[in-house]
C-alpha cells in the first residue's frame, strides 16, 4: 500500500499556484483539513486530496462565481457523493 504523498504549505502553495495565505485562509474556514494541523499555519502538511480541494475551490469561485458562504455547501455535497460512490463500488464488488 502506498503511502499518500504530504507536502509542506509552500510545496502546497507552488504545486496548486496558489499563495500560502491563500491556503491558511481555507483551513481557517475548515474547507481544507491538513493531514497534520499546527498552531503555526506555516507547518500545515497537505496531501493530494487537499491540493485537488484547493484547485476546486479556486475554480469555483472563479470560474463560477460562487460566494464564500456556498463553499461549505458545495464541499459538502462533494463529500458525501464521493462516499457514496465509494459505498456502490464496495457494495458491487462484495457481490460479485
Amino acid at each position: 500500500m502506498k503511502i499518500n504523498e504530504q507536502y509542506s504549505l509552500y510545496d502546497a502553495s507552488r504545486r496548486s499556484g496558489q499563495t500560502p495565505d491563500l491556503i491558511v485562509r481555507y483551513i481557517s474556514f475548515e474547507w481544507i483539513v491538513p493531514c497534520e494541523r499546527s498552531e503555526d499555519p506555516q507547518n500545515q502538511t497537505l496531501d493530494k486530496e487537499d491540493l485537488a480541494r484547493i484547485c476546486m475551490i479556486k475554480q469555483l469561485q472563479e470560474e463560477f462565481g460562487v460566494n464564500d458562504e456556498s463553499i461549505p455547501i458545495i464541499l459538502g455535497l462533494l463529500d458525501q457523493l464521493n462516499r457514496t460512490h465509494l459505498e456502490v463500488r464496495r457494495w458491487l464488488a462484495s457481490h460479485r
